[in-house]
């Protein structure tokens, strides 16, 4: 997939050869872009999309894939809850 289609469903900043995309609520289609412009394992993609993965780090040859979870809470209701982040690097 071409660079646009990156821009357009995330944000993304290039800097001196180290790219940063960030897709803030991925759906399935922002994912499928990421999985086509990047080799990434089709596992540690689904689990970018799903709200109950476990903190982990896998490594890969050339990548590795962090999951943390960040404790926010539901201002509203005042109900502790947890913020995934999925991280390629």
């Amino acid at each position: 997939m071409e660079e646009d289609a990156i821009q357009e469903h995330a944000e993304k900043i290039n800097n001196n050869g180290n790219l940063w995309i960030d897709i803030e609520k991925p759906t399935r289609k922002k994912i499928e872009i990421l999985g086509q412009k990047f080799p990434f394992n089709e596992l540690n993609l689904e689990d970018c999309l799903s709200k109950i993965q476990i903190t982990k780090i896998d490594r890969y040859k050339d990548h590795i894939f962090i999951i943390l979870h960040f404790p926010t809470s539901h201002k509203e209701k005042g109900v502790p809850r947890f913020s995934q982040l999925s991280i390629f690097a």
